[in-house]
């Protein structure tokens, strides 16, 4: 049962929609959390461009649940572009789920210079060395035990 949420939010978005509800950035970002969860990154990735064209700026939530439903798609690539366009945002202040969902698609995909230049860059976004470096480690230890 709780398995289908994700499905059934998507619905009720769908539904608000059909009905004339112009969707907000929190509504837009429940609909990209729910295509994670159904790791339907194609349609988080329509539903940003929809978010966009109907003028709600994405926030580090929308962001953060594209890059892990890209991530479970095994698009790192596209999770990477997706971050730089999310820290290019004036509007936007990273913070470290945004760089962790993107540090764990590179872990995924073994691409471990990439995660630990990721965790660098989220120590000089006013986070601690030691915090960045320790979600790395934590990362490298996951993965080594699966």
């Amino acid at each position: 049962m709780a398995r289908d949420q994700w499905r059934r939010a998507l619905d009720v978005f769908e539904k608000a929609r059909e009905k004339g509800v112009k969707h907000d950035t929190i509504g837009f970002s429940a609909a990209i959390s729910a295509c994670n969860k159904g790791g339907m990154w194609r349609r988080g990735l329509e539903l940003l461009e929809e978010m966009e064209a109907a003028g709600r700026d994405p926030n580090e939530y929308t962001y953060t649940s594209l890059i892990a439903a890209l991530d479970k798609g095994g698009k790192v690539d596209k999770a990477l572009e997706l971050l730089e366009t999310a820290l290019a945002r004036k509007s936007l202040k990273p913070n470290a789920y945004l760089f962790t969902a993107a540090i764990h698609a590179c872990e995924k995909q073994g691409r471990w210079h990439d995660a630990l230049s990721l965790s660098l860059s989220l120590s000089l976004t006013s986070l601690s060395l030691s915090l960045s470096l320790s979600l790395l480690s934590l990362s490298l230890s996951l993965s080594l035990s699966l």
